[in-house]
C-alpha cells in the first residue's frame, strides 16, 4: 500500500545505515518519501478488473490523506486494524476511462 521512495525520481528507496539509497538514480538521501500504491479491484455487470493507482492518484482515494498522513494516523491507531478498518472501510466513487488494444492477438486495456 505504500513505500518509501527517491524524493528525487520517485523510485523504491532501500534504507540503509547512512540513510536512503535511491539504486535507479544512484544516489544516497538522509530522507524518504512515503508513497502509495494502491490496489483496487473493480466490478460491474460485466466482471471486474484489478487496477493499480500510483503515487499521487492515491491520495484523492485516501480521502485526501497523503502517505505520509495515512502512515502517522497509523502510528497514532496503534496500527489497530478496526481503527484503520473503519477508516477505509468507505465507499469510493470514481469516474474510470478505458480504452481496449488488440496487438498481435493480445488485448490490453489502457
Amino acid at each position: 500500500m505504500i513505500y518509501n521512495s527517491c524524493p528525487d525520481c520517485r523510485k523504491k528507496v532501500q534504507e540503509e545505515p547512512a540513510g536512503y539509497r535511491c539504486e535507479s538514480c544512484n544516489k544516497m538521501h538522509m530522507t524518504m518519501l512515503p508513497t502509495y500504491m494502491l490496489n483496487a479491484k473493480v466490478s460491474d455487470l460485466s466482471g471486474s478488473v484489478y487496477i493499480q493507482f500510483p503515487r499521487e492518484l492515491g491520495d484523492p482515494i485516501m480521502n485526501g490523506m497523503t502517505a505520509r498522513e495515512f502512515q502517522e494516523f497509523k502510528e497514532q491507531s496503534g496500527n489497530d486494524p478496526e481503527v484503520i478498518r473503519n477508516f477505509l472501510n468507505d465507499n469510493v466513487l470514481n469516474k474510470v476511462n478505458i480504452s481496449i488494444t488488440n496487438f498481435s492477438s493480445i488485448t490490453k486495456f489502457l
